[in-house]
């Protein structure tokens, strides 16, 4: 507990509770009691802001205004092929740069696809059809300027095994490969359908911390698979889990293993990673890795032709087909049982390569300073899948190995790609036949090679520092891939990055406040020991939206810290707590449960004597407050523009419990009823409460009443008609209709409405399973209400609201300007807030919405002949964690922002007090202590 204050405060001068409003704040500051009451919105237009928000904050329509119907056509046009729009300044000295790097990337691609192609257990050829249609798609309706486009290792892996789950490649080859289209159909449709339909923050759910994890466990995975042709063993383990990998070879050590085989692979594998060592020590010898795959193909083909090795055990490619990619349409399963089986892995290998895709594509875009379009580039990559499916094609995606060389060549848009689709033309058309005594073990040690760089061993340690829970979700991944496989792995990582959220959901931080000396700024305690607790007030501050998830956690949490505090102050003889401040500003959002908690909170206080306060409620929160008149409940007095920094209070009680005032300790009442394995009745409750019962007894009481019916008077009940039996259950159930609570529902929250409705119509029009549940196939099992409840959750955490700030008249204090109209903007200045945690599920949305923002007001401002924007300045308040990925963002916010020529100050600004000329960094003790680590 933090120390008190002994300074001359008004607060401490007299009985806190004397005070009015007006003497609590002073007159010149006409902001600082009054919270703005927002103008109501109708139904429309609230829905219409939020889908414009949630969905088009880019406003991808904007070249379209004031335009000619000819213009919009040809605008429409260029959206879906951008190479239209891009090639009109296309010269000959891009082409020299695109040709260059076209060259390059196919000199690598060529053999690296025909690896690829036996990670996926697909003939070699395959693997080069892959690099020659889909390319070219790519090329006209990309938005990148740097991704190569082709097959790359972990998609193959994954493709690979999960096909293999179905249909077993040797022993049914035809059928395996019309899965692989199928799938390769599902892919492209899957990648297109989030694209056109603005759904692309779905992907980020996968965080950074376990794609490194998964990349990581992967690479070694891959490596492993390549012992087969690395050491020439020709009975080798369907399993792709490290144990039974190295039992394999361990159990053919001495006759499986092929000497020539090794020697020719160890000495190419050397001569590999020297190359790549050449050109990470000296980027201009960027050109040596890229060629060196090409050249140990030309010369161990050679040498195994010369000197026939193939005859003493070498393995070889032996065949591959000539020409150009066949039409595969008619083998695509449209029907029958493999259909859902397609759909399901075209699913999971379409997000997998759509997650690589997009992050490598947002990388160069970072580097080279252009904005790339994540839903066009989801419709561009699933078009060229889609047509890939259909002309002998498996899943490709961007390659980070080939985008980088790429780059590195000086490649200037996606003619690069185009070039290196005419190279593997060529290849297909005439060279592959040169290809047949090329030995296996110099695609195993390309393959090695080239995964050796996904694993990331600065990245994961940047996690370990920056955040333990990242860093377990990067080490279950990778433990989960290298141990198991595949798909485990990934299940592992999808589950950890979840639970994280939901934690965060679940079991937000909480914190006590006290005045910073000489200040007028509140702060945690444990952060800023200096910072002391005012007499008879005590400040919470919760660090998150109060939910359905949350909300009785908060409550409890709340009065568990008022508990400690008074026991603390009673054994200091010190006075006992008056009021109790929460501090609203990182509570973004609530729900009817939450303005339950609120009100649930306010009755058992007002039976410890002490008074409800709330500090700066947001906007939505405002609007929630009134709709359910627990403003009016408390008193609009009791609402406060500023108090601090940012505290939020709510918590879901037990209705008799708060009625009563005492604590209900959930999880033993979960253990209590699943011992008797019944439910409470709330009627039966209800008229308990209302008999004046005192303790449990009452239900023992009732016991044994229903134990001497069953014993004695049963018999009298032969006669009793069914039809009085069916009236008192109708007469007991018409109390669970519960118009008026529905009608609040309306009124606070749309979604929360949504989600009772939901409920309500799946009992009435299907069965009472329908209405709490939704029974999927293999028992997967999501509750309707809940899942549109969570839906609400994950859309807030992936699609954070932002604000611009500006200044209250006469005041220190920076608001909203949409909430407050007299609010105005600093000239050289933009402040923005965001008011979420930043994970890395919303860690690129913050990041180009805040980037956003500042395109808008410097448009604006160039308008009006204002002087330009000098400082953006990010309020983070709200900001009450932030991971890896959020790290990440921050920093290419930075970098962006630079070379704008606009310096960002990461001035974490308290959300209450402001200097103009000063400005204080505050973020909270988690945030600073991850931007130091990083």
């Amino acid at each position: 507990m933090g120390p008190h204050s002994t300074d001359e405060v008004p607060e401490a001068k007299e009985d806190i509770r004397s005070l009015s409003s007006s003497h609590r704040h002073t007159p010149n500051l006409p902001y600082m009691h009054k919270v703005g009451v927002p103008p109501k919105q109708n139904l429309f237009k609230e829905f219409k802001t939020t889908v414009k928000e949630t969905f088009f904050a880019d406003d991808p329509l904007r070249s379209f205004k004031d335009q000619s119907k000819s213009r919009k056509f040809i605008l429409g046009i260029q959206a879906i092929f951008p190479i239209l729009e891009w090639g009109r300044s296309y010269n000959l000295t891009k082409f020299r740069g695109d040709l260059i790097a076209g060259l390059t990337i196919a000199s690598l691609c060529i053999p690296q696809d025909i690896g690829y192609a036996k990670l996926a257990y697909l003939e070699p050829q395959y693997g080069l059809y892959s690099s020659f249609v889909p390319p070219l798609i790519y090329a006209f309706m990309g938005s990148s300027r740097d991704i190569a486009i082709g097959p790359v290792a972990v998609v193959s892996l994954l493709l690979g095994s999960l096909l293999r789950a179905e249909i077993d490649p040797t022993e049914n080859p035809a059928e395996y490969l019309r899965l692989a289209f199928t799938a390769t159909f599902f892919a492209g449709i899957t990648q297109a359908t989030l694209g056109f339909f603005r759904l692309g923050f779905l992907i980020d759910f996968l965080s950074h911390a376990a794609i490194v994890g998964f990349m990581g466990g992967a690479a070694i995975t891959i490596a492993l698979q390549q012992l087969k042709g690395f050491l020439g063993i020709k009975n080798f383990t369907k399993e792709t889990d490290i144990i039974s990998v190295m039992h394999s070879v361990w159990g053919s050590v001495h006759h499986g293993w092929n000497w020539q085989t090794i020697v020719i692979g160890a000495t190419f594998l050397g001569f590999l990673l020297f190359a790549k060592y050449i050109g990470k020590k000296n980027k201009k010898f960027f050109w040596v890795p890229a060629i060196a795959p090409l050249i140990s193909v030309i010369l161990s083909t050679f040498f195994v032709y010369i000197t026939r090795a193939d005859k003493k055990g070498v393995q070889i490619v032996k065949h591959i087909d000539k020409g150009i990619n066949p039409s595969s349409a008619s083998q695509i399963y449209f029907s029958g049982v493999y259909l859902l089986k397609g759909f399901k892995i075209g699913v999971v290998a379409g997000l997998i390569a759509l997650t690589e895709a997009v992050a490598i594509g947002r990388t160069f875009a970072s580097m080279k300073d252009y904005q790339l379009d994540g839903n066009k580039e989801m419709v561009a990559l699933g078009a060229m899948n889609i047509v890939g499916s259909m002309t002998s094609c498996y899943v490709a995606t961007g390659s980070f190995s080939r985008s980088a060389v790429n780059y590195m060549a000086g490649c200037k848009t996606a003619v690069s790609n185009i070039v290196m689709s005419c190279v593997v033309f060529l290849t297909l058309e005439f060279i592959t036949p040169l290809f047949k005594y090329t030995p296996n073990a110099i695609l195993a040690s390309i393959i090695i090679s080239a995964v050796i760089g996904l694993i990331d061993y600065d990245a994961a340690i940047l996690i370990w520092k920056i955040d333990k829970f990242d860093f377990v979700a990067c080490m279950g991944a990778f433990f989960g891939v290298v141990f198991k496989s595949v798909e485990i792995g990934l299940l592992i990582a999808v589950a950890i990055s979840f639970a994280k959220i939901l934690l965060q959901v679940t079991r937000p931080r909480t914190a006590i406040l006290g005045k910073l000396p000489r200040t007028t700024v509140y702060r945690n305690i444990q952060q800023y020991p200096e910072a002391t607790k005012i007499p008879g007030l005590l400040i919470v501050r919760i660090d998150s939206a109060i939910y359905f998830s949350n909300s009785n956690y908060v409550k409890e949490r709340i009065l568990r810290w008022l508990t400690d505090e008074e026991e603390h102050l009673k054994e200091a003889n010190l006075p006992r707590v008056q009021f109790l401040i929460v501090e609203m500003s990182p509570v973004t959002d609530i729900d009817t449960s939450g303005i339950h908690a609120l009100e649930e909170l306010h009755r058992s206080l007002l039976k410890r004597d002490v008074k409800l306060v709330l500090a700066n409620p947001g906007q939505v929160v405002v609007d929630k407050l009134h709709a359910s008149k627990f403003a009016d409940d408390i008193g609009e007095d009791k609402i406060f523009l500023t108090v601090g920094d940012a505290v939020e209070a709510v918590a879901i009680g037990r209705t008799f419990a708060s009625m009563k005032d005492y604590q209900l300790d959930g999880n033993k009442k979960m253990v209590a009823l699943g011992a008797m394995n019944i439910v409470g009745s709330f009627s039966r409750s209800a008229v308990n409460y209302m008999a004046r019962c005192q303790t449990t007894v009452s239900n023992i009481v009732m016991s044994c009443v229903v134990f001497l019916t069953l014993e004695f008077i049963t018999p009298l009940f032969k006669y009793t008609p069914n039809a009085i039996l069916a009236s008192i259950i109708i007469s007991g159930v018409i109390g669970l209709i519960d118009y008026e609570a529905a009608i609040l529902i309306w009124k606070i929250d749309k979604f929360d409405f949504v989600a009772c409705m939901g409920a309500f119509f799946g009992v009435v029009f299907s069965s009472v399973e329908i209405g709490l549940l939704i029974a999927a196939k293999d028992q997967d099992i999501c509750y309707l209400e809940v899942s549109i409840s969570f839906a609400k959750i994950l859309l807030q955490l992936t699609m954070p609201r932002t604000a611009i700030l500006g200044r209250l008249p006469r005041t220190t204090v920076y608001r909203n300007i949409q909430k407050y109209p007299e609010a105005t903007k600093i000239p050289g200045l933009l402040i923005v807030r965001v008011d979420s945690v930043i994970y890395f599920s919303n860690s690129i949305y913050v990041k180009e919405r805040i980037l956003r923002w500042l395109t808008d007001e410097e448009e604006q401002l160039k308008e009006a002949n204002l002087p330009r924007v000098q400082f953006l300045i990010v309020e983070m308040s709200p900001v009450t964690d932030i991971d890896t990925s959020g790290i990440h963002a921050l920093e290419e916010l930075h970098r962006s922002l630079l070379k704008r020529d606009v310096k960002l100050r990461d001035y974490l600004i308290e959300s209450s007090h402001v200097v103009v000329h000063l400005v204080l960094a505050n973020p909270g003790q988690v945030v600073i202590d991850k931007l130091h680590a990083s």
